[in-house]
């Protein structure tokens, strides 16, 4: 076979033709090297990219055998043809020479950005033109033949095949957790064989702890579910795999070798000053959680509550809980079911809202937990259970809390009671200032939680309970500063989905801890938090629930996003294969703009991502069941090889993006797309970001069906946008399989200027089970 990888390559995808047709047949072969919908990405974006760098050819019934890498200089094709001259696999006459480089005629095609050239021994070649330069003196400088261009495999040997893979990957940091994560491997390569339209053969990783993972992975296997990984080379991990990842069983097996191990080191290396502890936290339903919002009776009662019970140099500040009411300052109790291993069962939480030390945004403080179960917190450690109830019966949500007193026995604390549902049922939507106050959620010494959510927290309605039917019994210590009758209570009619992370600021210098109890608690959180992450890590390993890794997104460059209003919808979900069941959803970046369908490009990096820069284009499907939509991810490219959850491997493509002064040079090059623009964001309009376009993010899709859950922050949901003015705007190329059904003369240009957080749940809807 054709050199698989040289030392200039980073990744390579080789197939014999010949060997295809003779174990599989000709049409079998067609399907792989064909352009046109793939339930699988390897296959889908090998055939484009083989067909782009093929003008004017079949590469069925034209090619023996080729290769295709991608490497500094760009892509390249080798290919041994059926015929070795230029004007014989170009009949038509439609070559243009474009003159001689070393003696080497090289060839131009209409509307390609590609050289052709027939190389000395009869090797076709197509490329950029530095790639092609690079593959000639290559050629030349070591003794003129073909053969000499392989100097050194990346890979090592793998079992023969007619369809073989291989990619370097940009390993991660190896510190000791984090060595049994598959992050660490440097090398993937593949032989395959096509069977019945799918690509099965065996995956192998290089890892510099290969036999500890596999060990640690079938441990994991041997208590919970999935598939053993066999035996191999100390460096080694082996994987049987099918392509496309049609069964759960393959699905979820590789999401457990990726995500899955990942998520297990990672929260086996979890402490306070290192990499934080990330806990799934659910609020539930039926009964949902309901908030009680008192107002406080005046000013001198809120002044004295101030200084009773804040901590030094915190202070309360009004809060808009509702869209359109005036802020005021709020005394709330929420009063909801949890579950998830951070807090489990019933649990009321007294708070008010406070600065923020550091930005002064409002935040949640809590000055008051009680929990029906064993609970953890940095003001008391370990709380233990306590009389609390959260109940829906047959026609009311009752809410109870009580405290034991000495020698046994309980008080009331605090009741309350509403009919439920609620008749007739108003609705009203949450101020978005409200969800951003979850961001850091403080506690009475000044300690907070970080905290991460979607749209289930700030984009559903509330039931507004009627206050005549709402009855109280408030016996606590917070009635004697609020008005009795509170402002409003509000039930959510939905779960809400969050992430946490506690205790994040025990290097605070505000905190109201003494020295020796500051040491405490970075103790007991380094104790307690990781065994509980590495709990919830191994019941996602074993297919019960699902963990979230957490990236920064944009710390080194702007996120830029270009948005195409689509034309032709039916068209395009058409050419991509979507369902038409489920319509393209008509939404706006931007608060106040007017809903369209569009098709995005978005070119953003996270950081320590071995993917490096990413472009993504994607569009936006309307939810089946709901009112809000969803982002479908159309395609993907990577700055660096590296492993994907959906496509096993990302190849690589030239994704870049630099800055010069202010303004941002983009540019990506895959399979039929090719993209160079800069955008200048020095003179751009701030515009609040659309709720409909944040919310679509929650949950993002792709053709292999696999989804990932997302959760962020208020840098996400209310800091502005920069919306660029037409004029800031230079695309000089816009090249893309959809061009037809999009308005590239309306293109409207965002840039995110801030850093975000954002962390992801991958593959959330490929759990374990029956295929």
């Amino acid at each position: 076979m054709l050199p698989l990888l040289t030392p200039l390559t980073s990744a390579s995808l080789a197939v014999d033709i010949v060997a295809l047709e003779a174990a599989s047949g000709s049409a079998q072969v067609g399907a792989l090297v064909q352009p046109g919908p793939s339930a699988d990405p390897v296959l889908q974006r090998a055939a484009a990219r083989l067909r782009d760098l093929s003008p004017g050819l079949d590469p069925a019934s034209d090619y023996l055998e080729y290769v295709m890498a991608l490497g500094a200089a760009g892509p390249l094709l080798l290919a041994d043809t059926r015929v070795n001259k230029m004007e014989w696999l170009y009949p038509d006459g439609e070559l243009m020479t474009q003159g001689d480089y070393r003696g080497v005629r090289l060839y131009g095609y209409p509307d390609s950005d590609w050289l052709l050239s027939m190389l000395p021994g009869a090797l076709f070649a197509s490329g950029t033109e530095t790639a092609l330069h690079s593959a000639i003196d290559r050629l030349l400088d070591n003794s003129g033949t073909a053969d000499s261009m392989v100097i050194e495999a990346l890979s090592a040997a793998i079992s023969d095949g007619p369809v073989a893979l291989a990619a370097a990957l940009s390993p991660q940091d190896t510190e000791p957790g984090i060595t049994q994560s598959l992050t660490a491997a440097t090398q993937v390569s593949a032989a395959l064989s096509l069977v019945d339209g799918s690509l099965a053969g065996e995956a192998r990783f290089l890892h510099p702890l290969g036999a500890q993972y596999r060990a640690r992975f079938n441990e994991l296997v041997d208590s919970s579910v999935g598939t053993p990984l066999p035996p191999a080379e100390d460096d080694e991990i082996l994987l049987p795999v099918s392509l496309p990842l049609e069964s759960v069983a393959e699905r979820f097996n590789w999401k457990q070798m990726n995500h899955g191990m990942t998520s297990i080191a990672y929260a086996e290396g979890a402490e306070v000053g290192g990499d934080p502890a990330w806990l799934s936290f659910e609020v539930g339903q039926l009964p949902n959680s309901i908030f009680i919002n008192f107002t406080f009776k005046d000013a001198p009662t809120r002044a004295r509550f101030e200084v009773e019970q804040l901590p030094p140099g915190f202070r309360m500040v009004p809060m808009r809980i509702l869209e359109g009411e005036p802020a005021v300052y709020y005394l709330v109790l929420n009063i909801y079911q949890s579950s998830g291993g951070l807090v489990e069962g019933a649990r009321a939480e007294w708070s008010v809202f406070v600065e923020d030390p550091e930005t002064g945004v409002p935040r949640f403080m809590v000055v008051q937990a009680a929990a029906e179960n064993l609970a953890a917190d940095p003001v008391n450690l370990l709380t233990f259970p306590e009389p609390v109830s959260h109940i829906l019966t047959e026609d009311e949500v009752a809410s109870y809390v009580g405290v034991n007193v000495p020698g046994g026995g309980e008080e009331l604390y605090f009741q309350s009671s509403f009919p439920w549902p609620q008749q007739p049922e108003t609705l009203v939507s949450f101020d978005r200032q409200f969800a951003v106050a979850n961001d850091y959620i403080f506690w009475g010494n000044a300690v907070n939680d970080r905290g991460v959510y979607n749209g289930s927290v700030y984009a559903r309605e509330a039931v507004l309970i009627d206050p005549l039917e709402l009855e109280l019994d408030d016996r606590s210590n917070w009635a004697q500063y609020v008005n009795p009758q509170p402002r409003h209570t509000l039930s959510y009619l939905n779960a809400l989905d969050i992430v946490i992370s506690p205790w994040w600021n025990l290097d605070a210098d505000y905190l109201d801890v003494t020295d020796l109890y500051r040491q405490q608690l970075v103790d007991f959180s380094n104790e307690f938090y990781p065994s509980v992450a590495l709990g919830q890590a191994e019941a996602a390993f074993a297919g019960k629930l699902d963990v979230a890794s957490a990236g920064l997104e944009g710390e080194q460059a702007p996120s830029i996003y270009f948005h195409l209003p689509v034309t032709d919808t039916e068209g395009l979900m058409q050419r991509m294969g979507l369902d038409p069941s489920t319509p393209l959803a008509a939404i706006s970046p931007v608060e106040g703009g007017i809903p369209t369908p569009l098709l995005t490009l978005h070119f953003f990096e996270v950081e320590n991502d071995p993917c490096g820069y990413r472009a993504e284009w994607l569009t936006y499907l309307q939810s089946q069941g709901a009112a809000y939509a969803e982002t479908w991810r159309v395609a993907s490219y990577t700055k660096a090889p590296c492993l994907d959850l959906a496509a096993l491997v990302h190849p690589g493509y030239e994704v870049t993006h630099e800055m010069v002064g202010e303004r941002s040079y983009v540019q990506v090059t895959g399979p039929g797309v090719r993209v160079e623009a800069s955008v200048d964001g020095s003179d751009a309009a701030p515009s609040i970001p659309g709720l409909d376009w944040v919310e679509s993010g929650d949950r993002v899709c792709s053709a292999a069906a696999f989804c990932d859950s997302n959760y962020y922050d208020g840098a996400t949901l209310s800091t502005p946008l920069d919306v660029i003015s037409p004029s800031a705007v230079d695309i000089t190329r816009l090249q893309h399989p959809w061009e037809e059904f999009v308005d590239e003369t309306a293109v409207t240009v965002i840039m995110r200027g801030n850093p975000r957080l954002q962390l992801i749940k991958p593959g959330s809807d490929i759990q374990a089970g029956p295929d």
